[in-house]
């Protein structure tokens, strides 16, 4: 019986694989498999599922994969959990501090893409509200479609190499800085 790909997982490990051969810090948070603890034993729920630094900035970025072309965040099981929104938002408030989602996308071919947490945030209010001027295309209340990530997102170049991809994360963070950096959060607060 073939092994079943958990291409989540891949993801990760090929976003891990471009920022190390990019020479950024970056700290993986490995998730606990709960079903091999002993009955009635608990441990947290990480808040993200990476941290990278770029001088003067750190990113916690929460990554996510699909083939689908949306990714849910309200109803039965979805994709983005409430915790991770909650941790990305409240950590992102610190100067120095850029967060967000990195959204893969592998078909109808593959792309990621990064979302600040804020405009994440402002997607989320703006569809619960169904305010269609702000964005073009159709707004769901309970997930966060392609064309709004190709809207308010900032695109991760990649290159396939035979099998895996490799991502130009540190290209992506030095725009990010550009977009994001110049606020000073205190202000804001």
């Amino acid at each position: 019986m073939a092994k079943k790909i958990d291409y989540g997982k891949l993801f990760e490990e090929m976003f891990q694989s471009s920022s190390e051969n990019q020479g950024l810090f970056n700290f993986r948070v490995r998730d606990v498999n709960r079903m091999a603890l002993k009955p009635g034993f608990t441990t947290p729920k990480n808040k993200y599922d990476f941290i990278l630094y770029n001088q003067p900035f750190l990113f916690p970025l929460e990554l996510k994969s699909t083939k689908e072309k949306s990714f849910s965040f309200r109803g039965e099981n979805p994709k983005i959990k409430q915790h991770q929104i909650d941790a990305l938002t409240k950590d992102n408030k610190h100067n120095g501090v850029i967060g967000g989602f990195i959204f893969n996308f592998r078909e109808p071919e593959e792309r990621a893409f990064f979302v600040h947490i804020e405009d994440f945030n402002k997607y989320t209010r703006i569809a619960e509200q169904k305010n269609k001027g702000v964005y073009q295309g159709r707004l769901n209340e309970k997930s966060i479609p392609l064309h709004i990530v190709e809207q308010i997102g900032v695109e991760i170049r990649s290159i396939k190499k035979r099998t895996r991809y490799t991502y130009f994360i540190k290209e992506t963070l030095d725009r990010l800085i550009d977009k994001y950096g110049g606020e000073d959060k205190n202000e804001l607060q």
